[in-house]
């Protein structure tokens, strides 16, 4: 029995690691064409979610909610709002102190959080704060 060929249906165009524990890359793939036009880039519709203004001073631990945390490759992170988009950003969380979780590093203080589902949240989407 002979196995089975790929079939070709494009090259590889841009090739970028992705956030997570382990090692992922996203993969653009283009036509085979020689006289291939670019792809146009797909606008996304911005979903909204609440978000929560960091103001802390730089001798005060950092406690945000719990709701603000997201797991994305077994990586604790948050979602911060910069320019109209989700930026995620690797944390390293403390103690739990009611409906709040200490930052220990990865935040300033000074960081505008998405908080809500974010699981459809991706770095990059556009957010629009309700």
């Amino acid at each position: 029995m002979r196995p089975r060929q790929a079939q070709r249906i494009g090259r590889v165009k841009q090739l970028r690691p992705c956030f997570g524990a382990l090692l992922v890359f996203f993969v653009s793939v283009g036509g085979c064409g020689r006289h291939e036009s670019p792809a146009a880039p797909v606008a996304l519709p911005a979903l909204e979610r609440p978000a929560f203004a960091l103001s802390v001073p730089e001798d005060q631990r950092i406690l945000v909610p719990k709701t603000a945390l997201v797991k994305r490759g077994g990586v604790p992170a948050v979602f911060v709002l910069r320019e109209g988009q989700a930026r995620l950003r690797m944390i390293k969380s403390g103690r739990t102190v009611g409906d709040r979780i200490e930052i220990l590093s990865g935040l300033m203080g000074d960081e505008t959080l998405i908080l809500g589902d974010l699981q459809p949240v991706h770095d990059g989407s556009p957010i629009q704060v309700k």
